[in-house]
């Protein structure tokens, strides 16, 4: 009876605290363009997909130029997957380890699918797990960031961990660069 007692508890607090942001929310829903009576649809909701074409972006950040130099389809900031090189074979190097990282690799992989909008695998089937109207598919690419980020940091994990021998070689390249970094000036 107490573990439903302090459910029922929690629940009326969080309900209490969030009524400030989603009762106006709710009731501006229906005034939105994007609302269920506008002329919002999901065609339109999907033009914020992440393009296959910008695939050489998770490469090379600066693919289609920046600027005045940009070349792409148009100006698409929320469209970065750009992690970096070393970070992204450090994922790579943790994915061969499925059963450790199980939750992260199939995040990545989801959230990645779901970013692509129009041509996501989920989308083509008929069953999106977004918000229809409200979805802004390329901001699942956040999310595929993160869970790459993390495989990154496991692979950097796993890659230390077996190799004393990368340990004196990280050190060393470390004190190296930042020699560089620090006397950059006086070699110019």
């Amino acid at each position: 009876r107490r573990p439903l007692l302090q459910l029922l508890f929690i629940t009326v607090l969080t309900t209490t605290l969030t009524a400030v942001q989603l009762l106006p929310t709710i009731e501006l829903v229906n005034f939105s363009s994007r609302s269920t009576g506008g002329d919002f649809d999901i065609p339109r909701a999907n033009q914020h997909s992440f393009p296959v074409y910008n695939l050489p972006t998770v490469l090379f950040p600066r693919f289609f130029g920046h600027g005045d130099t940009y070349w792409g389809k148009r100006l698409e900031v929320e469209q970065g997957i750009f992690t970096g090189t070393v970070p992204l074979l450090l994922a790579v190097f943790a994915a061969r380890h499925i059963r450790e990282n199980r939750f992260w690799i199939t995040t990545g992989i989801v959230t990645f699918l779901l970013a692509l909008g129009t041509w996501s695998p989920f989308r083509l089937l008929g069953f999106e797990p977004s918000l229809w109207v409200f979805s802004a598919p390329a901001r699942w690419l956040l999310v595929c960031c993160f869970s790459l980020s993390v495989l990154a940091a496991a692979g950097w994990d796993e890659l230390t961990k077996h190799s004393p021998l990368f340990r004196r070689f990280a050190f060393a390249t470390f004190i190296v660069v930042r020699f560089f970094i620090n006397n950059g000036a006086s070699f110019c």
